[in-house]
């Protein structure tokens, strides 16, 4: 069996979409190749809050597991130059690779192109021969760096000079492949109409010719009448348009096609051209003032309408599973019963030992371990749990042997925020890929917080048997030593006993958390106004805030008079503001509620505890001085 990866920069454009459906079709039927389709985006990707996170997707194809890739390399070529795509993927240089778009000059690697000059030849000739125009214009996506741009730009310059037409550069813009360039650069450099000097405008994509047929209705002029418009690429706006854009159809899904092919020869040692030309066909519609028929080239509402919905209720089941907390295990049930309206065949999860920090800076590299925490398989009715995960070495093996068979499946690093997880993969029924990454995304969401919340509920009932055989285990005087009477906390002993023991647990289940350090605001002015006896009332108010505001499975102690300290299994500071409105709120409550003649208010501070930080003496500390910044704030305030 052999395992292919697929490397796709976004599912976020038609052309992504359409080039990885092809190469669906090729191998949906293959009993002999397993094929994981991955979005990547780039290393190290600045746009988005985690999106650079997908690039470790790529970096598990080192794995020996994976014997070719296919790279639809111009989806990257939005984002990376040539040079940066081609330094890139050298890493991947020991696999068999089939390069959509673009030569990556990496030796043994294969790739398909298409040839413009004989298109540009036709357009061009029927421009002058059938409608006279001889001032024809070019706009290209040159400044991406695009090699296909540059291959159109000079195929259409050739295709000038060999119908004996000037070259003429005011009649030239270079744009960046989007409708709104395409708008925004025709008004930058013909502000009127007049300055408008072209009788026909060839774009290297459909998505700049939208923009430029806008462009030049807002500037008042005609479309075919004064101004012949050509796109490239046949997507699905250029039958939208009005009027319908002519253009060059690529064959798009057939690209992917003719990879998957190349690819599956060159794994089964068939020989196989290292440069393999995809067809092309000049489209034309009515903004050339071709007189055609496009009711076939639309797709009926018929057709449309049942995939649109059938994407909306996978989208929406999906959302379900989000809401509330549930174990894994009790995640799997549900999904076993979802799956028919998931759009996946199966879904295999592999978890790394321990969440790995990935900040946008940082190089990932595939781990030496993980562990296939489930897998759930319908159609062999199969869905096991490995509560310990089943052992694997990612670098040699992504998943245990003879787990996952030959199909095609969609494969994604499972990441929150800054931390990776692990790994997903999900074999697809349904090739809409659009919505497939959204699935995806969801699905990741989901996995990673019944996950988190299975390790908090182990770290739970860690605490509750504990606690059991604490009092079992303790005589009455042992229990009181470590308990403050007046509020029925932890004393300072206790807190700390216990406070360490939920550290290194935590710790020791790979989680993290805060440690919370509190100082009853103005308790003295209290005493001496209101007298001692209704000190203590604020203390015991104080106290009963702290239970109401945290969870039974936290730590919380009363250290001395005036000071409170808890220690809370995974939270983190993002979440610290929540919990300081909400004891706030519940200081207001309770205060009413025990009828005190003020309202308890308590400053805090907020640090978190890890591996390198783990020790509650120096936590306390750190969140002591934290604590001492936010009285400092507060006294500003009331002067």
């Amino acid at each position: 069996m052999k395992k292919i990866a697929v490397f796709v920069h976004s599912m976020s454009s038609e052309y992504a979409t359409t080039v990885v459906s092809g190469i669906y079709e090729y191998f949906k039927d293959k009993k002999d190749v397993t094929i994981f389709i991955t979005q990547t985006r780039s290393p190290h990707y600045q746009y988005g809050i985690s999106e650079y996170q997908f690039w470790a997707g790529a970096e598990y194809a080192v794995s020996d597991d994976i014997d070719g890739i296919i790279i639809v390399s111009n989806t990257y070529n939005f984002i990376m130059t040539i040079d940066e795509i081609r330094q890139v993927f050298r890493k991947f240089k020991n696999k068999k690779i089939v390069s959509i778009g673009l030569d990556l000059k990496i030796p043994g690697s294969y790739y398909t192109l298409s040839n413009p000059n004989n298109i540009y030849d036709e357009i061009v000739g029927y421009l002058k021969n059938e409608h006279g125009r001889k001032n024809i214009g070019f706009m290209s996506g040159n400044p991406t760096g695009s090699l296909e741009s540059l291959d159109r730009f000079e195929a259409y310059k050739k295709a000038l000079k060999k119908h004996g037409l000037t070259y003429n550069e005011k009649n030239v813009f270079h744009a960046y492949f989007t409708t709104q360039t395409g708008h925004d650069f025709i008004i930058r450099d013909c502000p009127t109409k007049n300055d408008v000097h072209f009788d026909a405008i060839i774009c290297a994509n459909d998505m700049m010719a939208v923009g430029v047929m806008d462009a030049l209705k807002e500037l008042g002029l005609r479309i075919p009448e004064d101004v012949m418009v050509f796109g490239f690429d046949n997507t699905s706006h250029s039958c939208l348009t009005t009027p319908s854009l002519s253009t060059v159809d690529q064959m798009i899904k057939g690209q992917g096609e003719i990879a998957a092919k190349m690819m599956h020869d060159i794994l089964k040692g068939k020989k196989v051209s290292q440069q393999v030309e995809t067809p092309l066909k000049v489209i034309y519609r009515h903004s050339t003032n071709s007189d055609i028929d496009l009711s076939e080239q639309f797709l009926s509402s018929k057709t449309l309408q049942p995939e649109y919905y059938n994407d909306l209720t996978r989208i929406d089941t999906m959302q379900d599973l989000i809401r509330g907390n549930i174990s894994t295990k009790e995640f799997i049930e549900s999904f076993v019963n979802l799956m028919d309206c998931s759009g996946y065949d199966s879904v295999y999860c592999c978890f790394l030992d321990y969440p790995l920090p990935n900040l946008r800076e940082d190089d990932f590299t595939i781990p030496d371990h993980a562990k296939l925490l489930f897998y759930v398989d319908p159609d062999r009715n199969v869905s096991e749990y490995y509560e310990n995960g089943l052992v694997v070495k990612p670098k040699k093996q992504l998943f245990p042997k003879n787990i996952i068979p030959a199909g095609v499946y969609m494969f994604q690093p499972l990441y929150l925020i800054d931390l990776q997880y692990g790994y997903l993969c999900c074999k697809i029924r349904t090739p809409n890929f659009a919505a497939n990454s959204i699935t995806l995304k969801l699905l990741d969401t989901t996995i990673i917080q019944n996950y988190e919340y299975t390790k908090t509920m182990k770290i739970q009932h860690f605490l509750e048997e504990a606690n059991e055989k604490l009092l079992e285990n303790n005589s009455s005087l042992d229990i009181q030593s470590k308990t403050d009477e007046l509020t029925t906390l932890l004393n300072r002993r206790g807190f700390y006993e216990h406070g360490q023991k939920l550290i290194n647990f935590s710790l020791s289940v790979k989680n993290t958390g805060i440690v919370c350090f509190g100082d009853l605001d103005n308790l003295k002015i209290i005493n001496d106004t209101y007298g001692h006896e209704m000190g203590d009332l604020a203390i015991k108010t104080q106290a009963q805030v702290f239970k109401a505001a945290f969870r039974q499975s936290d730590v919380f102690g009363r250290l001395s008079g005036d000071e409170f300290a808890i220690v809370a299994n995974g939270m983190t500071l993002e979440n610290s503001e929540i919990v300081r409105s909400k004891i706030n709120t519940l200081n207001e409550q309770f205060s009413k509620e025990n009828k005190l003649p003020f309202t308890v208010s308590i400053s805090l501070g907020f640090v978190p505890f890890s591996a390198e930080n783990s020790d509650l003496t120096k936590l306390l500390k750190q969140a002591d001085q934290k604590l001492y910044e936010e009285k400092r704030i507060k006294h500003a305030q009331r002067t």
